[in-house]
């Protein structure tokens, strides 16, 4: 079954390791708000080359999680607690990171908190 990919409630701040690059919040797939606090520095490639939307940081999700006809599927959200595929819930679970790269999102009250915490993965993933 294809799923739609898209962000509908989201906000948090975007890092690169453990330099804030700009604070954003998704509201029914809206951004409604962002701050830059990095001078536009280090930034992601959507925002930086399409400028800051709901689409850029939506692409830029999509491209960080797990798409839902991926081998083995099942097994994976079992393993993270997932009844069913949620890619929002799963955007939130792994911060935003896909570990090829140094970008991941510091969500307010779930999460990785620092860079040491996305690279050890010792911290409260579920809350």
């Amino acid at each position: 079954m294809h799923r739609e990919y898209f962000i509908k409630n989201l906000e948090g701040i975007m890092y690169f390791k453990d330099i804030p690059l700009f604070e954003f919040q998704i509201v029914n797939r809206e951004l409604v708000s962002y701050r830059d606090l990095s001078n536009h520095e280090y930034w992601p490639c959507e925002p930086r080359m399409n400028g800051m939307s709901y689409v850029s940081l939506n692409n830029f999700f999509q491209r960080r999680v797990v798409p839902d006809y991926a081998q083995d599927i099942r097994e994976y959200l079992d393993a993270i607690g997932l009844p069913y595929y949620d890619f929002e819930q799963l955007v939130k679970r792994n911060n935003g990171g896909n570990h090829l790269d140094f970008f991941w999102v510091r969500f307010p009250n779930m999460g990785a908190r620092c860079w040491n915490d996305i690279l050890t993965q010792d911290y409260p993933i579920y809350s």
